[in-house]
């Protein structure tokens, strides 16, 4: 267990955002509460809203990612309408092609940061495709093998690392490549890059990372989180949050690695 000097869970009690919500129901218990109950109605319903016959939401790429998102967040479980949607970005993402420039607004909120073209939309759609159950899907399994082989190719290499990030956090959430040597490979790199206070260097998603190594049973991510995670427990803001912008996300990405590593109760 880890002593924090601040409640994280304040910042979330009336929260009506899809990580807001999540974390009423998850984690504060409220799922029976009425309000949370209405709030949760009227947000899935806004998520649902205006949904193209194409699957998707204003014939956005980035639009459609971050209504899944929030889908995932809140509904959790595929229905109809998420399987157009999925449907439609895996087929835009078999023959990728950048076609729609992304604002850096445009990730906030979502654990994907800036990187190149491809990994970052695939990675997108790989996250999304896998927490709806489509991990077996042979477009799925076709996509994770390139990923893969670039990783196992390119190791030590990155131009980039919110590259790692975003194909990491697609890797993290599937049960094979979890625990794949291109997944080890990545953790590796990540390794070299963290200095004794449990920072990694500036170029790498602090908040995602931490959250996207959370979710491993690999003895190296662990030591990373374990410094992590002392820094975290120094850096908490008066306010029971995180960072000094985007506070309610990136304490909802602390809070939910912390609980995945039993670190919370």
């Amino acid at each position: 267990m880890i002593r924090l000097l601040y409640d994280p869970y304040k910042n979330f009690m009336t929260s009506a955002t899809p990580v807001g919500l999540y974390a009423r129901q998850k984690w504060l218990g409220q799922e029976g509460d009425m309000d949370w109950q209405v709030t949760f109605g009227k947000v899935t319903a806004s998520l649902l809203e205006d949904q193209l016959q194409d699957g998707s939401w204003g014939s956005s790429f980035i639009h459609t990612v971050q209504h899944l998102f929030g889908l995932h967040l809140t509904v959790r479980h595929p229905t109809d309408f998420i399987d157009r949607a999925l449907d439609r970005l895996l087929n835009l993402t078999k023959h990728f092609e950048e076609h729609e420039k992304l604002a850096l607004t445009d990730l906030q909120g979502l654990p994907f940061v800036p990187g190149d073209a491809y990994f970052l939309y695939t990675g997108m759609v790989l996250f999304l495709a896998t927490t709806f159950g489509r991990d077996n899907d042979p477009d799925v399994v076709s996509l994770y093998q390139k990923l893969s082989q670039h990783v196992l190719r390119n190791t030590g290499c990155w131009d980039n690392y919110g590259d790692i990030n975003n194909i990491l956090r697609a890797f993290v959430v599937h049960p094979e490549y979890a625990q794949s040597s291109a997944t080890t490979l990545m953790i590796e790199d990540l390794s070299k890059i963290q200095d004794g206070t449990g920072m990694w260097t500036s170029s790498v998603p602090f908040y995602q990372t931490v959250n996207a190594l959370a979710h491993l049973s690999l003895p190296l991510a662990d030591r990373q989180l374990e410094k992590a995670f002392m820094l975290l427990a120094q850096t908490q803001n008066s306010d029971g949050t995180w960072g000094d912008t985007e506070k309610e996300w990136n304490t909802f990405l602390i809070v939910h690695a912390m609980k995945n590593k039993k670190m919370l109760e």
